[in-house]
């Protein structure tokens, strides 16, 4: 087992010096952070350590040159937004960026992401299950299920947009 951190706790501080902080103190992974830029909505949302939406491979080989001599691993890639609010603009947005936040996981051979599943706060627990299973449907109104691995998520994305890059 290796003890971490969220890194949205450090979120004046860029990646580089989180990860300076989190091996001189004797941590040995980080989940970062990867929030859209923009202002934050809550605290520590909006905290963006990596910006998965611009970040290069010169930027990847960075990061993991970085990492591995500081001896930290990146135990997940971080985005807790509310994926099944009310506002049906917003929630696209989330589940977009959710999207790209996996892409980015696998071209950094991150083996997870870490999120929130959400809520509308006018409807009760059984009515907020119900908008779970809607929204967890393909535009063929059959389910997608994306919890038993990356693997699985690349796979039905594969057979949308052909083969994968990796």
């Amino acid at each position: 087992m290796k003890l971490g951190f969220v890194t949205s706790i450090l979120d004046q501080y860029p990646l580089e010096q989180v990860i300076e902080v989190a091996s001189g103190i004797g941590y040995e992974c980080l989940e970062v952070a990867c929030w859209p830029k923009g202002a934050a909505e809550r605290r520590y949302a909006g905290v963006t350590h990596l910006d998965v939406e611009h970040l290069e491979e010169r930027d990847e080989a960075k990061l993991h040159g970085l990492l591995k001599a500081k001896n930290i691993t990146v135990s997940s890639l971080a985005y807790y937004p509310n994926t099944i609010t009310s506002d049906l603009t917003q929630r696209a947005a989330h589940v977009s960026h959710l999207l790209k936040l996996i892409d980015c996981a696998q071209r950094l051979k991150v083996n997870m992401v870490t999120s929130f599943v959400g809520r509308v706060q006018e409807k009760t627990v059984a009515e907020n299950l119900k908008i779970r299973q809607s929204a967890g449907k393909n535009s063929g109104g059959k389910p997608q299920d994306f919890r038993g691995s990356m693997e699985t998520y690349y796979r039905a994305r594969r057979g949308k947009r052909g083969k994968s890059r990796h």
